[in-house]
This record gives C-alpha cells, sequence and structure tokens, in this order.
C-alpha cells in the first residue's frame, strides 16, 4: 500500500512539474506604494531561440530612452494584456489614529505567451535591444 501511495505521489509531481515547465506564462506585477508606482515587473518565458526576460519596466536603464510614443504603445499592450486575462488586485493599508501610515498595491495578470501576451514580450525585445 505505502508503494502504491509512493508511485501515485510521484506520478502527480512529475505531472505538476512538467506542466509548469510547458506553461509559457507571461506575467506582470505592477507595484504602488504611497500612491507612486515602484515597480512593473514582467516576465516572459524563453520562445523562439531567445532566453527568458525578467525586466522591471518603472526602474530599467534599458528603458530610459524611450520616447513618449513607445511609452504610449507600452501602456497600451499592457493594457490589453490585462484586458484578456484579468488582473489579481492583493493590498495592504494600515492607518494609525487616523493617519496613513502604510499603502501598497499589489497587481498581477498571468497569461499565456500568446495574443496580448507575445505582442508584449516581441515589444519590449525589441526596445531593450
Amino acid at each position: 500500500m505505502k508503494t502504491l501511495k509512493f508511485f501515485l505521489l510521484t506520478a502527480i509531481v512529475s505531472f505538476s512539474i512538467n506542466q509548469m515547465a510547458n506553461a509559457q506564462k507571461v506575467r506582470i506585477t505592477t507595484t504602488v506604494n504611497e500612491f507612486q508606482t515602484t515597480s512593473i515587473l514582467l516576465g516572459c518565458p524563453s520562445y523562439n531561440g531567445d532566453a527568458a526576460l525578467i525586466i522591471d519596466l518603472a526602474t530599467s536603464d534599458k528603458l530610459a530612452d524611450i520616447n513618449d510614443e513607445q511609452v504610449d504603445r507600452l501602456e497600451a499592450l499592457i493594457s490589453a494584456f490585462e484586458t484578456e486575462n484579468g488582473v489579481h488586485l492583493r493590498s495592504k493599508t494600515k492607518i494609525r489614529d487616523f493617519v496613513l501610515e502604510e499603502d501598497r498595491i499589489d497587481a498581477t495578470t498571468r497569461g499565456p505567451l500568446s495574443g496580448a501576451g507575445k505582442e508584449l514580450c516581441d515589444y519590449v525585445k525589441g526596445l531593450i535591444e
């Protein structure tokens, strides 16, 4: 009986690991602290022979010289990706004696590397090359 349980557990874990490896998910996590965007972390899986990409769109030096038109296009692509895949919000607000001490909002979107996700990853990779 123990051998059967071990076998089933091993099969489940192997299946889960393989699913994660084949997931090809794009992820955006935006963090807002005290009403200021502090991070827009974009993660793109490897595809078309390119390495995986993880970049903070809000603070990266690689994106420091993009113009207003490129910023508008990037914002539109992020919005399309969030619309296509939904957004998960998590927030923490701390008030003491009627004074705001801490306010943090995390917005996370995950979606497949297709449609708006692939378009976003392609665009960002083109900007940083």
